[in-house]
């Protein structure tokens, strides 16, 4: 076992043993047409080779919601900040360093800890521990992001990474 993976199973067990980490009660009944003018957060992929696929993906689910006055929040890499414009949309950029590691991960949970959005969708499709604990302190219904060996404890909505990856998200949320 890698050193990495090693003290990423020692995170999620100490978060377990201080009560700080539950199971994510299942939501199998979702359909986004119950929720009138939903607020949405989408985290970006962290990944940069990911990122184009993952634009076709919010295009699809900001056009599928046009019609029902969502509102919706972003939380993308200050690798691609600069840019795209996102005009109206509130945008909250992760400081990523070269290890991979979030510098400003607690800026941003308190920027968005008290909000409250009806629906988190997670892009990225390899477990990130540091987004995994701030999608926990978020009070959203349904969490959507893709299976992993941990998904159970973030995820209410968890979606299997295909050839076309983000093709579920859109098939959901539309």
């Amino acid at each position: 076992m890698d050193f990495k993976l090693f003290k990423l199973n020692l995170k999620i067990a100490w978060m377990k043993a201080m009560g700080k980490m539950n199971k994510v009660s299942s939501s199998l009944e979702f359909t986004s047409a119950e929720i009138n003018a939903p607020k949405i957060l989408i985290i970006f992929p962290i990944d940069k080779e990911v990122i184009p696929k993952s634009m076709e993906a919010i295009s699809g689910i900001i056009n599928s919601q046009k019609d029902r006055d969502a509102q919706f929040s972003f939380i993308i890499n200050n690798n691609i900040d600069s840019r795209m414009n996102f005009y109206n949309i509130e945008t909250l950029s992760l400081v990523v360093l070269k290890s991979g590691k979030i510098d400003n991960l607690n800026d941003i949970i308190d920027k968005i800890f008290f909000k409250k959005f009806d629906i988190v969708i997670d892009l990225n499709i390899n477990f990130n521990i540091e987004i995994a604990k701030m999608i926990n302190e978020l009070d959203s219904k349904y969490k959507i992001g893709f299976v992993s060996k941990y998904s159970d404890y973030f995820y209410n909505i968890q979606l299997k990474a295909k050839d076309n990856i983000y093709e579920p998200i859109k098939d959901i949320i539309g």
